[in-house]
Parts: structure tokens; sequence; C-alpha cells
């Protein structure tokens, strides 16, 4: 019992940590090693942090966003439906879609197949980081000792815990009152206005430091009186939410063919995009129904 009563500590003092899942960073090109199979698709998808990109720079890039915003607020209310590639755009506003590749480097062509997604994403020193930093975790908590039902109860506990933050998180602060006042927040809503289809891939600051949030936290934890095992477990629980969080996300904004609850998923964060106060989960739905979103 003092075990589980450790492990919920633990979810409560590490749940904050997330904020540095979401933080605001510059565009950044992650350019695969020179002759690897992933340089050869560099031109088509290049990683860019697209998730949230910052307005920084000179004021021409602030009347950028500033633009498109107004431009996806009308097309949204005229026609019901966001932009979904570049050539939409391009179609009705030209010049802005002209200013938006030139100024942002966004990466606007996405891998249609699988292949190239998973070879794409895997490129990302994000994503290597994530893997590695997820390894070493399971890695420790094996040596502690074998997995028990404890261990189970932890990682149940962690997952509802993700689901519930994520939704708190986005409900009210990429898209409530708040993100207007509080940095890194206010710039969620660049994401929304880039047409759907983009490559959206965390950079390796915000990752790390997310990371290394998280494990400060379960180690505190530790100092307290929480047990070793079940904070490692928790923290590798943790840990694979994010790193689903990463690919599912970046999956659900590529052209690659989706089926069952893949394609559910897509179909949800779409509507997402068309009514920001809905479908606030990027996996299952939980909390979104619990809180009818």
């Amino acid at each position: 019992m003092s075990k589980f009563a450790g492990s919920l500590l633990l979810f409560i003092v590490t749940g904050g940590a997330d904020a540095f899942h979401f933080n605001a960073l510059k565009p950044r090109i992650v350019v695969p090693a020179e002759g690897s199979a992933t340089s050869k698709m560099r031109p088509l998808f290049a990683h860019v942090l697209c998730d949230e990109i910052a307005a920084v720079g000179s004021n021409d890039k602030d009347d950028l966003w500033s633009q498109l915003e107004q431009v996806t607020e009308n097309h949204l209310k005229e026609k019901k439906r966001v932009f979904f590639n570049l050539k939409e755009l391009q179609h009705d506003h030209e010049p802005l879609a002209h200013q938006l590749q030139a100024e942002t480097q966004v990466a606007f062509q996405v891998p249609e197949t699988m292949e190239e997604a998973l070879e794409s994403l895997i490129a990302t020193p994000s994503m290597q980081f994530t893997l590695v930093a997820l390894a070493v975790t399971l890695g420790v908590r094996l040596v502690l000792g074998p997995l028990g039902v404890a261990d189970l109860i932890a990682m149940v506990a962690t997952k509802v815990f993700w689901e519930l933050q994520e939704w708190i998180v986005h409900a009210h602060f990429f898209h409530g009152k708040e993100r207007k006042a509080m940095w890194p927040f206010e710039n969620h809503d660049k994401h929304h206005n880039l047409p759907y289809y983009h490559v959206s891939v965390e950079t390796l600051p915000m990752v790390v430091g997310w990371y290394s949030a998280v494990a400060s936290a379960a180690l505190a934890a530790v100092s307290i009186g929480a047990p070793a095992d079940l904070a490692m477990t928790s923290l590798g629980s943790y840990t694979t939410c994010g790193l689903m969080y990463m690919v599912l996300h970046f999956l659900t904004h590529t052209k690659l063919p989706m089926k069952g609850w893949l394609q559910e998923a897509r179909a949800n964060h779409i509507k997402h995009h068309l009514e920001p106060g809905t479908n606030l989960n990027m996996g299952p739905n939980t909390f979104d129904r619990i809180m009818q979103t």
C-alpha cells in the first residue's frame, strides 16, 4: 500500500512538468547526415518545429502571422473547413503563401507512406533522444527488481494522469483565455493557422527539457520516500506517453493512409483544428467524453 501511495505522489509531482513538452521555440530544421537514406528525402521532409512556432524576428514576420491568422479565420467562417495544404492557400492568397514558405521554413510536403514517415521521424534528434531516454529508464527499472502488480497499477494510473493533464493544458492554456497572457501557450495558435498538412516535430531542447524536468521530479519523489522502483515505472510510463503523443501528432499531420483507430485519431484532430475547443486529447478521447468536448 505504501508503494502505491508513493506512486500516486509521484504522479502529482510530475504532472506540471509536461509544460516543457509545449515550449515555443524558433523554427528549426534538423538536417539528416549526408548520405543517409533520409537525407535523400531532405527537400521533402525537413524536420521543423511547427507545433509551436514563435513569432520572432522582424515586424514583417509578426505581420505575416497576423495576416495568416485573419485569412484562416475568414476561411473557417466562410467555408467551414481548414486549409488542408499549401496549394489551397496559394490559390486564394498566393503572396501570403509565398511569404510563409520563404520566411518560416515550414515543411508542407509530408510523408505519404509508413516507411517514409518512420524514417523521417526517427531521423530527428528529438525522437532519438526520447528513445534512448526511454531505454535507459526502463533499463534502470529492471535493475531495481521484477515488475509486480503495483507496477501495473502505476502504469495505468500514469496513463490516466497523462490524458487528464493533456486535456487541462490544451483546454486552459492552448485554447483558453490564459493563452494570451502566458508564454509559451499563446504561440500554439500559429500551428492552427498553418495549412493542416505540415511536418510537426518537437525540437531537441524542448524534449530534453521536458524529460529532465520529469526525471528530476521522480528523483525528488524518491528523496521524500516514494519507492524507487515505482518511481522509475512511472517515469518510464510517462515518457512512453510523451513518445506516443509525438508519434501520433506527427502522423495525423501527414498524408499517410490510415485505418481503424489511427484514421479516427486523424479525423478527430482535423475536427480539433476546425473547432479548437473540441477533441483536446490526442489519443483516446476519455476526458473529451467526460468533459463533453
